[in-house]
């Protein structure tokens, strides 16, 4: 498993962590790649901050439009919401805007 620390910048929140506009994430997964400003976590991916653990099996940080997708298994953690979980889920945070997909029903 891989395992790096990202200082992630967006315009005055950091996923959840209000304060300044820089933030520390302990990030890992078991590969991990990265295009320009889109860093890519693929298996067992995980960006834990000081108020909020995202999981995923996949995960994308678009770094310059401050927005994160999760793919597969998705649990989002935080100390005063508690827990969500989900098939898919987009986090833009610069506008705070959560979008989380849970499938429902028998698979086709």
């Amino acid at each position: 498993m891989k395992r790096i620390l990202l200082i992630v910048c967006f315009a005055g929140v950091c996923l959840g962590q209000q304060g300044s506009a820089r933030g520390w994430w302990d990030v890992q997964s078991t590969d991990m790649t990265s295009e320009g400003h889109i860093y890519h976590l693929r298996g067992h991916a995980e960006m834990r901050g000081d108020n909020m653990v995202l999981r995923a099996d996949t995960i994308d940080y678009d770094e310059e439009k401050a927005a994160i997708r999760l793919m597969g298994h998705v649990t989002i953690e935080t100390k005063d919401k508690g827990t969500l979980r989900g098939d898919s889920a987009e986090y833009h945070a610069n506008s705070g805007e959560l979008t989380l997909t849970v499938k429902i029903g028998p698979k086709p």
